[in-house]
């Protein structure tokens, strides 16, 4: 399996298979097989950030990571082709995604138009570092920005993005993470989607993707053509990554949903 085993002391603390969720994790962004995955164990620097990727960049199959880190609160491992592929997909047809506002406790959830400060870091914030073709690795943004959870789910790959900031936030607008801010997803019926990788050499089924949306009239179906996505995009890489894909969906209804 590419970019394994793990076990290096980076400034003190180990970090294990287990440390960045698994190898599956890693291996499914460095084979292209996923755009992203976000690092949510730990709280990196820019010092061990950087040092993290020079040790996976040493395997051969990791050439292609690179990091997008928010202060030391978000750090994404990206794949650059793929993220360019993504980049240019949103710029192109923005109306691909579904954008649904779910700001205050009553709603109800409102569809809305893509949110135009997404679309400007985007276009002026990522896409002159995924276009370079040079050993910068490393994106920093001194800021969580206001519309975090967007811009989290766009680049996981969510077809459906939830919005919680307000239209007015400026591109560098800041995000309190200590304020609470409600969502009307309480008490609502959600439909909650997986997309599995099963195998034989894994110990347990490996959870590649999970997201929610409303019950709603959408303009198109969250689902469709999501399983030929992966599978098309796990094919050239059954040696490194022997395993199938399937989606899973269910309804839940939660008490409230924390974003």
């Amino acid at each position: 399996m590419a970019c394994a085993p793990f076990s290096y002391v980076i400034f003190g603390w180990l970090l294990t298979i287990a440390a960045l969720d698994d190898t599956i994790a890693i291996t499914s962004v460095a084979l292209g097989v996923r755009v992203a995955h976000l690092i949510d164990v730990a709280h990196l620097t820019s010092d061990q950030a950087n040092q993290l990727l020079a040790l996976l960049r040493q395997e051969p199959t990791c050439k292609h990571l690179v990091i997008l880190e928010f202060k030391d609160r978000y750090t994404f491992l990206c794949h650059r082709q793929e993220l360019k592929k993504h980049v240019d997909a949103m710029l192109n047809a923005p109306d691909q995604w579904v954008y649904i506002d779910i700001r205050g406790k009553k709603g109800p959830p409102a569809q809305r138009a893509c949110p135009e400060i997404l679309l400007f870091w985007i276009r002026h914030r990522l896409q002159p570092f995924v276009a370079q073709n040079t050993d910068d690795v490393l994106w920093h943004s001194p800021v969580v920005p206001s519309y975090m959870v967007a811009l989290t789910g766009w680049l996981l790959e969510y077809p459906v993005l939830y919005m919680t900031h307000h239209e007015s936030d400026g591109i560098d607008h800041e995000l309190d993470e200590w304020e609470s801010v409600p969502n009307c997803l309480g008490d609502r019926r959600l439909s909650l989607v997986r997309v599995w990788l099963l195998g034989d050499s894994f110990w347990q089924d490996y959870m590649l993707l999970s997201y929610s949306y409303p019950e709603m009239d959408l303009p198109t179906d969250p689902m469709r053509d999501l399983e030929r996505k992966f599978y098309t995009r796990m094919q050239p890489h059954q040696t490194f990554l022997p395993a199938r894909v399937q989606v899973t969906h269910e309804y839940v209804t939660l008490d409230r949903v924390a974003l």
